[in-house]
């Protein structure tokens, strides 16, 4: 019971932008139930809130030493230090994950959305290795063509991958902005 006050405490604390109060009652919480879900992540948000990014920054890699599949967390730690502008560390941790379908898109998004197409493409080429039919992948792949200023063979990938069907509308946006630099 005291752990749920606390918990509830913490969120609504959070919601009155009282961080530092709420950061308390996450730690009174975190200490009467650790085991309550998402008590990690509520703290990095509080923790981001007070400014303090490198409390986050060792959280992430607390949560990934627990958890190094975990794509999501990769991508959030990835993201923070872009950020913060620490290009040292920045993808770092993809490296020493294990090479999932998940880990792989993760990192290649990264690269994407920093226009780094050649690496990039170099990974969802691996990808599409594993997979030909992979659809993020080949999305994934189509764009970083693009990236690369090979736009004529990122409409064709586009059109491959429109062909096969099931495919969301940003592969739309994608073939469209392809064949219009191509």
């Amino acid at each position: 019971l005291r752990a749920a006050i606390h918990n509830n405490l913490s969120i609504v604390l959070g919601s009155q932008n009282k961080h530092a109060e709420a950061l308390e009652n996450l730690e009174r919480t975190q200490a009467l139930a650790p085991e309550l879900p998402n008590l990690d992540n509520r703290r990095i948000d509080i923790l981001h809130q007070l400014g303090r990014f490198d409390d986050c920054l060792l959280l992430y890699e607390r949560l990934l030493a627990r958890n190094p599949a975990d794509a999501e967390i990769h991508r959030a730690y990835n993201s923070l230090l872009y950020r913060l502008g620490r290009k040292d560390q920045y993808l770092t941790s993809y490296d020493w994950a294990p090479q999932t379908r998940e880990i792989l898109l993760g990192k290649a998004s990264m690269l994407a959305l920093q226009k780094r197409g050649s690496e990039a493409e170099q990974i969802y080429s691996s990808l599409l290795a594993r997979d030909s039919l992979d659809p993020a992948a080949s999305a994934g792949w189509a764009n970083s063509l693009s990236l690369m200023g090979r736009h004529g063979d990122a409409v064709a990938a586009f059109e491959t991958l429109l062909h096969r069907g099931g495919v969301n509308i940003g592969a739309f946006s994608g073939a469209a902005a392809a064949a219009l630099m191509a």
